[in-house]
């Protein structure tokens, strides 16, 4: 995509590109090799002067990548300006007629000050031609033809800079759409990663989350805890309550466990009334007493339907994985921890079932 960032190098490239061919052209003028030689100092002074200034601007752009159009930049391109001057000036005295070239020096300064009021350069450029023209005392041009120039040269920097503004602003609008684009894109993507009801991720990432834990806990050999949940007598509440009080219900404990569970511990929608949580880097002691704080703050719960406050209870099973283990799968670890859930739900519910699968 073509930045703004990259247009401002391209404008500043362009402008060492007039550098370097006024260089050339300078060396031209005073080399024997190319032309009759007559001894200009002025020629030769700026020409020592363009070769800092080309030094200067190859390092701010290739080794130190500076674009920006400061107050120290600034000073730079009216000095350039001015050595301009003084040479249109050196030319004039001698009846050379140079002030085109003020032209190229007024189109590039619009381009590259377009943001920044460029007809400010052609103020600059147009009080520096009237000084040549008053102190050369060489100029047959006659007065409307002087302010001609000087239209020609504030109307040079509007017909490049006003349709630079008008890109300029395309730009930003295109960037607004692609950053609005790609925070719509982030939203969709958060949603496919999200359980519609409860808001905790849902069966999908619960799946891509462990199986990247399961990899990094391989790689640096660390244990995870997983536990899954289950509603008691969910079926009940629906029937007794109706299924709007069991999406309550649904929606009160994912608030529950969040508030439960620590900030580096992940909480899922595993799929009808089934929750897991992942415990990172946790043996199965600490799962279970986190996996007891979680069911007794669901017991002590007040779970409000129309002024009817309904008991809820929730049976888990935890078991902590090893990284490391050859032998083990991770669709084999979470049937386990599945089958320690059910045991919970046969010997009585509401209780937390708990067997270390790993030695």
């Amino acid at each position: 995509m073509f930045t703004a960032q990259r247009e401002a190098k391209l404008f500043e490239e362009l402008y060492l590109s007039f550098l370097i061919i006024q260089l050339l052209f300078l060396l031209n003028v005073i080399s024997p090799m190319f032309s009759k030689f007559q001894f200009k100092p002025i020629a030769i002074v700026y020409s020592l002067y363009l070769v800092v200034r080309i030094g200067l601007r190859i390092r701010s752009l290739y080794f130190l990548h500076k674009l920006s159009l400061d107050l120290y930049n600034t000073l730079w391109t009216l000095s350039d300006g001015l050595f301009l001057t003084l040479y249109i000036f050196s030319e004039a005295q001698s009846g050379a007629h140079m002030h085109e070239l003020f032209y190229p020096f007024i189109i590039i300064q619009s381009m590259r000050f377009h943001q920044q009021q460029a007809w400010k350069f052609s103020f600059f450029v147009s009080l520096c031609y009237g000084l040549v023209v008053l102190f050369s005392g060489s100029y047959t041009i006659t007065i409307m033809g002087h302010l001609v120039t000087v239209v020609l040269f504030f109307g040079t920097a509007i017909l490049i800079s006003l349709p630079l503004r008008e890109l300029a602003v395309l730009r930003v609008e295109k960037e607004d759409m692609m950053d609005a684009l790609k925070a719509k894109n982030a939203e969709l993507e958060d949603l496919a990663r999200t359980d519609y009801l409860t808001s905790l991720s849902n069966h999908q990432s619960f799946h891509t989350y462990i199986k990247r834990l399961k990899k990094l806990a391989d790689d640096q050999e660390f244990s995870f805890s997983v536990t899954l949940i289950d509603i008691d007598n969910f079926k009940r509440i629906n029937d007794t309550y109706g299924h709007l009080a069991g999406d309550h219900v649904l929606k009160e404990i994912s608030q529950v466990l969040k508030s439960a569970i620590r900030q580096t511990d992940f909480a899922a929608r595993y799929g009808g009334e089934e929750f897991a949580i992942i415990f990172p880097k946790t043996e199965i002691h600490t799962s279970v007493v986190l996996c007891e704080r979680i069911r007794s703050a669901v017991e002590s719960h007040k779970f409000l339907v129309d002024g009817q406050c309904i008991p809820v209870t929730i049976s888990l099973g935890t078991a902590t994985y090893h990284g490391n283990d050859p032998q083990e799968r991770i669709l084999e670890f979470i049937h386990d921890v599945d089958t320690l859930l059910y045991q919970a739900k046969h010997n009585g519910k509401n209780q937390v079932q708990f067997k270390k699968i790993i030695a």
